[in-house]
């Protein structure tokens, strides 16, 4: 007959972390308050040197799954824009050849400054943007399980 004798177990108390359902309304609390303090704080700002080129690059992108304008650029957020302006009325003139980056930057602002009504381009845009960051800013929450402890 023989028995192990070995040392005593120890059960160490499981430390508390915060609920995944309080993390989650933390989460959209901070995310929330960071677009209306962008909201608020950009609301008189114009449009930067190149908005108005990469929104027209995304409309043609969604329109005409063309993407000759602006194709230095990753496409993700310039789709993405393009898809909200594309659905909400933006008028883009047909693609044409371009002689240079010079003509295509023209062809872009024309379209965006005079074809269209810029404020309304500007207010969508970043409307689509904010939605953007809210949308990537919760992938922690994705995971559907709400028992799990931090």
């Amino acid at each position: 007959m023989s028995t192990s004798v070995g040392p005593p177990t120890v059960e160490h108390p499981q430390p508390r972390g915060i609920s995944s359902r309080l993390f989650v309304l933390a989460l959209l609390l901070l995310v929330g308050g960071a677009i209306v303090r962008s909201a608020i704080a950009t609301r008189l700002d114009g449009f930067t040197i190149d908005e108005a080129y990469h929104i027209a690059a995304g409309v043609s992108y969604v329109r005409y799954a063309d993407f000759r304008i602006n194709p230095e650029h990753p496409p993700l957020v310039k789709l993405w824009v393009g898809a909200l302006l594309s659905a909400t009325g933006f008028h883009l003139s047909p693609i044409r050849m371009f002689a240079d980056k010079s003509d295509e930057r023209d062809f872009t602002e024309k379209d965006v400054y005079l074809n269209n009504d810029f404020h309304s381009v500007q207010r969508r845009a970043r409307i689509a943007m904010w939605a953007l960051n809210g949308v990537l800013s919760f992938p922690s929450c994705a995971h559907g399980d709400t028992s799990t402890r931090l």
